[in-house]
């Protein structure tokens, strides 16, 4: 608990401008000299043998209660000299409030140890803690934590984030399991690497390719160069070639008709939208096929061009 202490200042005198009564409770100084007193309270002031402790102060008038400090009120005549003295209540107090300082600070037991509150105006020491820990308050208690434990502390907090504005983390070593972070370098790394891979088994497909050879999966992880004639099986790959899109090819199946793309099964106009557009007649028993296609002509007509087996 703090200590009030006798407010004081300093040359702060005077002398009565009129005599006082022995049960008087106000008195004035000389015109003038109240400022030379404190505007706080309570200050103690001396009248011949008397000790009286002021509570207020009007301009040059003082309100006091008398006979402090194991003195007697008395009469005091006009003129006599009003001092504001260090007296032994301020030295009394003094040494009062630093006993108690000194019984309520423990001892310090080694360097770097830490004063704190045990609980309200009594006081504790935490001793210093080992190298490389990191004080932590639990129940209003603190206490010495290693690293490893105040992270676990923190992870374990609700919405738990860290922010570390502009500065960098360093010093991470590259990650082991799915769970561990990884540096930006070591996933550029690792991609650039995959790559890489699979650009060499690209190159050493290809190797000895010759032109109009096709790369095809064979399995789930392998490849090797098809020639022509390759059968493929279900390809999902059609639409119309135009000026404008990329080349995408029917759809079929080996020994089967073409039924989709620039081929078809039926009749195709003989005009400039169909201008090399296939379409196929399929003969009946005895009755061959029969292949047309649209081609425009030297005079600039256009004409399904028939084409007969046998």
């Amino acid at each position: 608990m703090s200590t009030t202490f006798l407010q004081v200042k300093n040359r702060a005198y005077s002398t009565l401008a009129s005599a006082i009564a022995d049960d008087a409770l106000s008195l004035d100084v000389a015109s003038g000299d109240g400022a030379k007193f404190p505007s706080s309270y309570p200050f103690h002031i001396t009248i011949d043998s008397e000790i009286m402790s002021c509570t207020n102060r009007s301009t040059d008038t003082l309100t006091v209660t008398r006979a402090q400090q194991s003195t007697t009120a008395a009469t005091h005549s006009a003129g006599a000299r009003v001092s504001l003295n260090v007296t032994a209540k301020s030295i009394s107090d003094l040494n009062t409030a630093v006993n108690t300082l000194e019984v309520d600070v423990p001892t310090y037991v080694a360097k770097g140890d830490v004063r704190y509150a045990s609980a309200a105006g009594t006081g504790a020491i935490l001793t210093v803690g080992a190298d490389n820990r990191i004080m932590a308050v639990a129940t209003d208690v603190p206490a010495w934590k290693t690293p490893a434990a105040i992270m676990a502390d923190l992870s374990g907090q609700a919405a738990a984030e860290f922010l570390f504005n502009t500065q960098k983390v360093g010093g991470i070593v590259d990650p082991t399991t799915n769970q561990q972070a990884a540096t930006k370098k070591y996933a550029d790394d690792a991609i650039v690497a995959d790559i890489a891979t699979h650009a060499s088994d690209i190159d050493a497909h290809v190797s000895g390719a010759t032109a109009g050879q096709l790369l095809v999966a064979t399995g789930a992880a392998t490849a090797a160069i098809q020639s022509t004639g390759v059968v493929l099986s279900a390809p999902d790959i059609s639409g119309v070639v135009t000026a404008a899109s990329p080349l995408t090819l029917p759809t079929f199946t080996a020994g089967g008709a073409i039924t989709e793309g620039k081929f078809g099964t039926s009749v195709i106009t003989a005009n400039a939208a169909g201008r090399g557009k296939f379409y196929l007649t399929e003969g009946g028993a005895g009755v061959a096929d029969l292949l047309y296609c649209v081609l425009k002509g030297a005079d600039d007509n256009y004409s399904a061009i028939q084409a007969a087996i046998g």
